[in-house]
């Protein structure tokens, strides 16, 4: 999926990014830090693969944004796991600790949020092309 990533070309955004009215909190920042990466609070299950994350549904890990979710240390190690932090320093930008040791992180959690990095500058429609073809790869 790496070269995939790499071959597409960089395309402007779709249009840009509505908004969020949420407070000023370290869900906001969490959630935010998904979206800069075309990650969507929509799917749970990634966190939970990826970063050790809570079982919760895709909308509890969307109430963070608004704060109507109680942020754990465990949600804190996970998003950092995602999104390539190192866990101490995610939850030196959170206040909300300690880090999770015991995380049962997924072996290419690193890769996987490179991954994630260099895709945020594709479209939607380039976004669908690789989930596509990656959906092909795992059921050949």
């Amino acid at each position: 999926m790496e070269a995939l990533v790499r071959s597409l070309p960089v395309q402007p955004p779709d249009g840009s990014q509505p908004a969020d009215d949420y407070p000023d909190t370290p869900g906001a920042l969490l959630l935010r830090l998904l979206r800069n990466r075309n990650i969507r609070p929509r799917n749970a299950q990634i966190l939970q693969v990826v970063g050790d994350g809570p079982y919760v549904s895709d909308s509890t890990v969307s109430m963070l944004g608004p704060g109507k979710v109680v942020i754990t240390p465990q949600y804190v190690t996970a998003f950092a796991h995602l999104l390539g932090y190192p866990p101490g320093d995610m939850v030196a930008l959170t206040g909300i600790g300690p880090v999770v040791e015991d995380a049962r992180v997924h072996p290419a959690s690193a890769e996987i949020a490179a991954l994630a990095w260099r895709a945020r500058l594709l479209s939607s429609k380039q976004l669908s092309q690789v989930i596509e073809t990656a959906d092909a790869i795992r059921h050949a």
